[in-house]
């Protein structure tokens, strides 16, 4: 088996089951087909393979809409039709018949999902480095920001169901969050104080060009609807008020942007489902220039990623402070933001 057979062997019995039926399908017929496997070779190293093919069918599907494959898409068609023997070889013929189109996307698009519902799980973590840090205004930088839309999660509305709301209940983007476990994470009365707000990006994503807001929707999995209005509410968020987003490697020039942060805010570096794109050496120099700044002045790293030994993504925290680092394990959570469970005692709310 090729490896780009194994990506969607294993996308269509784990990542996409039980989420997206579409994608599940397709992943499983795709695996026995030589011309489309041919097709995918075109995906760059690091990129997840299945993730990138069918946002780029997706991206040219939301322009030719009469087309019967985009029949099988509900988020294109009002009424979509279910899976049946009739989708795979339709999705296989728009492939072939836009081989050249798809293949200028996935030798220049990337995997660049900005997961919207992701802000109800950093929320809880930055709400408690605010309260650990006697309110001191937070400067948030991301790494890997995408377009930058979790950089606004400061102007939503959250709905914890028992454990509270919070946040700007008139907002356009409302997001609910199922809190699992014995603790409540730590919830704002009022919103933590945002000063900075920037991201490092290799190539952030303008809210203000078509294409790129087109190419945001088009990662989402087609079946995820609430995902795709909680996007678009999320970009008319950003064009209003836009996070300063920096393009280039954030190992290169972390130390740069950090320098352009008063020294009057806490610094709160995070990064959500980002780092599997970076090679181990990245993430190792990229730990060290974030350990070399936290010599300098204190600072926290929280990083929200997949923990292959929970085999669940987790929201972990680095702290520098005072010269000394600490780490701990704040909370469990779904990959976007359905559930949180929080697992810090220190900071949770029994």
């Amino acid at each position: 088996m090729s490896e780009a057979a194994g990506e969607f062997q294993q996308f269509a019995a784990q990542e996409s089951r039980g989420s997206s039926p579409l994608y599940a399908h397709l992943s499983r017929e795709i695996c026995e087909d030589p011309e489309l496997l041919a097709l995918a070779e075109c995906v760059p190293t690091a990129q997840p393979t299945p993730n990138l093919l069918f946002a780029a069918v997706q991206y040219l599907l939301f322009e030719t809409p009469e087309h019967p494959l985009a029949s099988y898409y509900p988020s294109i068609a009002a009424d979509p039709l279910p899976v049946d023997d009739e989708t795979y070889p339709l999705f296989r013929a728009f492939c072939l018949d836009n081989r050249d189109q798809l293949q200028s996307i996935l030798g220049t698009r990337r995997v660049q999902t900005n997961a919207v519902r992701r802000s109800a799980v950093l929320l809880p973590a930055f709400e408690y480095l605010f309260q650990r840090t006697k309110r001191t205004p937070l400067a948030l930088l991301e790494i890997g920001p995408s377009a930058g839309l979790n950089l606004c999660l400061h102007q939503f509305g959250y709905d914890y169901g028992d454990a509270g709301r919070c946040g700007e209940q008139t907002a356009a983007v409302q997001l609910n969050c199922t809190v699992r476990g014995a603790l409540a994470p730590p919830l704002p009365t009022t919103m933590p104080t945002i000063g900075s707000r920037i991201g490092i990006d290799v190539r952030p994503l303008d809210v203000s060009a078509v294409e790129d807001s087109k190419w945001l929707r088009a990662l989402i999995w087609p079946e995820h609807t609430k995902r795709q209005q909680h996007l678009a509410c999320a970009i008319e968020t950003a064009q209003r008020d836009p996070p300063t987003l920096v393009a280039g490697d954030a190992v290169d020039r972390l130390e740069a942007v950090c320098s352009r942060i008063p020294t009057d805010e806490t610094l709160c570096l995070f990064n959500t489902h980002a780092l599997y794109q970076f090679s181990q050496t990245a993430r190792e120099q990229l730990l060290d220039r974030i350990t070399a700044l936290g010599k300098q002045r204190d600072l926290f790293w929280l990083s929200c990623e997949y923990s292959p030994r929970l085999l669940a993504p987790v929201a972990q925290l680095l702290a520098f402070e005072n010269g000394t680092k600490s780490a701990s394990l704040l909370a469990m959570y779904q990959s976007h933001g359905e559930w949180i469970e929080w697992i810090d005692a220190a900071s949770g709310v029994r």
